[in-house]
């Protein structure tokens, strides 16, 4: 039997400003997340975005100056670039964990099986 206040359905970064907010309140929070702990924008989309940008818009800027001080640019190896990305990417989600028992935050981890009625199909907690 879980007893909490407030559940939040994902563990992105709206949820995290959301939960952090009402347990320094004094409320019992949970996040309810199906995949890694700290959403879409931390371990696939604006994080890692941001990483894999940078490089280019640098590149990029240096372009614009070429024959006026600027006389080559760096090439991006991407390889290395995304080997980058993954170590700064992959420990979040075990930064986050860590965070959430510091903070007392639960997180239930599910894997749901929609049967005719979206009927989940197991609950499991961690």
């Amino acid at each position: 039997m879980y007893d909490y206040d407030v559940l939040f359905l994902g563990s992105g970064h709206a949820a995290w400003h959301g939960a952090l907010k009402l347990v320094m309140a004094g409320k019992k929070v949970a996040f309810v997340d199906g995949d890694l702990i700290g959403g879409t924008c931390t371990n696939y989309g604006c994080d890692a975005k941001i990483l894999l940008d940078a490089p280019f818009a640098f590149v990029n800027g240096l372009k614009r100056y070429k024959g006026i001080g600027v006389e080559s640019t760096p090439e991006i190896d991407w390889t290395a670039l995304m080997k980058y990305k993954k170590q700064v990417i992959s420990p979040l989600p075990a930064i986050m964990a860590l965070t959430t028992e510091l903070l007392q935050l639960s997180i239930l981890l599910f894997l749901t099986l929609y049967l005719h009625c979206q009927e989940l199909h197991r609950l499991e907690y961690l």
